[in-house]
């Protein structure tokens, strides 16, 4: 009996002021709100990055020729600007030389 309600008086003391700290906080930011609003983005970012994936997928299902075309397209992108330089310099020096 002795340190109880000392205790006691303690942890009515900390809630209240916990419980006073939510309060205000809570009044100040409106959690509930942010939290509802962050659970619709998240709905809504979700279902069109689904949406767009499956029109995405829909399209190299309907077009498979896509993909092929897309790599030999890049190859031959960096083949053309690999060799331009060299090409570039070759030209130059023929055209140094035609005029000399």
């Amino acid at each position: 009996e002795g340190e109880w309600p000392q205790l006691k008086s303690v942890v009515k003391s900390c809630r209240l002021v916990v419980s006073c700290t939510a309060y205000n906080v809570n009044s100040i930011f409106d959690f509930g709100a942010y939290k509802t609003t962050m659970v619709d983005t998240a709905k809504k970012v979700d279902t069109v990055a689904v949406s767009r994936s499956r029109q995405i997928g829909r399209t190299y299902r309907e077009n498979p020729w896509i993909v092929p075309a897309t790599g030999i397209a890049g190859a031959s992108t960096f083949v053309f600007l690999k060799s331009a330089r060299w090409g570039f310099q070759a030209s130059a020096r023929n055209s140094i030389l035609c005029a000399a």
